[in-house]
């Protein structure tokens, strides 16, 4: 058997295992894609303390799901205390999208389940065999990056960089 054969069969069982983690076990009270978008609006509340938010569409890009999807979920995070929508300073035709209280804690919440999760794997790992597997999972990752960048097709505004991180 190849090695790229064997790399892609591990790569697949990695996936499939967390393809089938029940998510409600692992992370209670949050469904993925609100961890997901919870997740990116922490990120942007920590890079940029001087927003105010960021809008919806630029979650509906960064996520690749549709305005009127991100709409709905907004909504349910709205209805959950999660966050809160205002009116943009600058434009009074946008809204911005900002954590409350209550979402930076639900959400730091779910990160540190996350953490907890891995930190148990680190431990049966090893701490020298965790670092060569996160070595060798940047140098996969930027190779991938490389390649998908170089398929026939592909535009510069293709970029898989932005998707992961």
């Amino acid at each position: 058997m190849s090695q790229s054969f064997l790399l892609m069969q591990k790569w697949m069982q990695i996936g499939h295992l967390f393809q089938h983690v029940r998510w409600s076990k692992l992370f209670r009270g949050m469904s993925r894609p609100d961890f997901f978008v919870m997740t990116m609006l922490l990120h942007h509340r920590e890079n940029h303390p001087e927003s105010q938010g960021i809008y919806a569409s630029t979650i509906a890009e960064h996520t690749q799901v549709s305005r009127a999807a991100i709409s709905r979920q907004l909504q349910q995070l709205e209805n959950r205390g999660w966050i809160t929508r205002h009116t943009d300073p600058n434009s009074k035709r946008n809204v911005l999208i900002d954590l409350t209280d209550e979402g930076v804690a639900a959400i730091r919440l779910q990160h540190e389940r996350g953490e907890q999760f891995f930190y148990r794997l680190f431990e049966r790992v090893g701490e020298q065999r965790m670092k060569e597997a996160i070595q060798a999972l940047d140098l996969l990752v930027s190779a991938i990056q490389e390649e998908i960048e170089n398929l026939p097709g592909s535009s510069q505004g293709d970029n898989a960089k932005g998707v992961c991180e």
